[in-house]
């Protein structure tokens, strides 16, 4: 009986021993979870003392000396469980930006001073006026989109316009025809018209043929007066002038040629004693040609007289006999008075007969 209990009572201490080393075993997997920080568990030794207890019957004095229990305990230490999680960081790359900072510039800023600027009026000064007309060159083509002329002139021309001024002053306008002056016209079987415009001022040639030959039949101007032709005139006013007479004849297919000043007097509703003078007058009508150049010329005879030169050889030959008159008088002057001195000085009468011979006591 006594052997039963103490197999029991074994039993029951075994049973705990492992149960106790059933939970030390167990403890550590609960903490498998990785941390960031190894971590070490160290079981604790578990010693199980077993006290024996001894029964004494007092009825019998039996003395039962059980045989010694040796009870061994086993001591399982489990290898240390060392979870050693290592989380090696990305390596931390630091960058150092060094800024240096621009060095302070002092720009000192002097304002400029303030300058008053006056703009003077503006003046519009006037091309100078030429000293003579100038010499240039025309032409009216048959269309514009050809180069075949009806008419071509070269000329240099003037107009001589009498005006009065504000302060009541009798004046003579000369107007020139500028080399830049446009030209248009028409080209017509038997009258052309050459027209020259610049500014406002305009001045028209008409042209007409009969048979085989040609010339200027009509002439016509439109001037105004303005300040640079008529300086100081009494009113802005477009002045007509015209001539009706055919001159500048010529043959067909010849050129007119004249290098002479022609003066031609104008007619007018406004003023009177209007001239034209046309110089270097080279020109053809009816022509039907691209030439730059022009046909044969027929040279012309100068209308304007020549009244200085005969008026000068007048003048000289009437000279000429006075002074011719003057000395036959004036020497037979001297003569007579040589006769009278002799007389006078011998006061004889025979020297009176000589002076009764001469002519002019007859």
């Amino acid at each position: 009986m006594a052997g039963k209990r103490s197999l029991c009572v074994l039993a029951a201490m075994v049973l705990m021993v492992s149960l106790a080393n059933g939970q030390a075993v167990d403890q550590p997997a609960k903490n498998d979870e990785p941390t960031n920080s190894p971590i070490t568990i160290a079981p604790s030794n578990i010693t199980t003392t077993t006290t024996s207890t001894t029964t004494t019957s007092t009825p019998k004095p039996t003395t039962t000396t059980p045989e010694p229990i040796t009870t061994t305990t086993t001591t399982t230490t489990p290898k240390p469980i060392t979870t050693t999680t290592t989380t090696t960081p990305e390596p931390t790359t630091t960058t150092t930006t060094t800024t240096t900072p621009e060095p302070i510039t002092t720009t000192t800023t002097t304002p400029e001073p303030i300058t008053t600027t006056t703009i003077a009026p503006i003046t519009t000064t006037a091309k100078p006026k030429p000293d003579k007309p100038e010499e240039g060159m025309w032409r009216v083509n048959y269309t514009e989109a050809t180069n075949v002329s009806c008419i071509v002139a070269s000329m240099a021309l003037e107009l001589d316009v009498p005006y009065t001024t504000k302060d009541n002053k009798n004046l003579t306008a000369k107007v020139y025809l500028p080399k830049t002056a446009e030209s248009s016209g028409s080209c017509g079987n038997d009258v052309q018209i050459m027209i020259l415009q610049w500014e406002k001022n305009s001045v028209k040639f008409f042209f007409k043929k009969d048979n085989t030959s040609y010339g200027l039949s009509l002439f016509d101007a439109s001037i105004v007066t303005d300040s640079v032709n008529f300086p100081n005139a009494t009113a802005n006013e477009i002045i007509q002038l015209n001539y009706m007479s055919k001159v500048f004849n010529s043959t067909e297919s010849k050129s007119y040629r004249c290098d002479e000043v022609q003066a031609l007097n104008l007619n007018s509703s406004k003023v009177s004693g209007a001239e034209l003078k046309v110089s270097f007058l080279h020109l053809q009508a009816f022509y039907n040609s691209s030439a730059s150049g022009f046909q044969e010329a027929i040279n012309c005879r100068s209308l304007t007289p020549d009244i200085v030169p005969i008026a000068a050889g007048c003048a000289l030959a009437a000279l000429i006999i006075l002074v011719l008159g003057g000395y036959l008088w004036g020497r037979r002057r001297s003569q007579a008075r040589g006769y009278l001195s002799m007389f006078t000085q011998s006061k004889r009468e025979e020297d009176y007969i000589p002076m009764k011979n001469l002519s002019c006591f007859n």
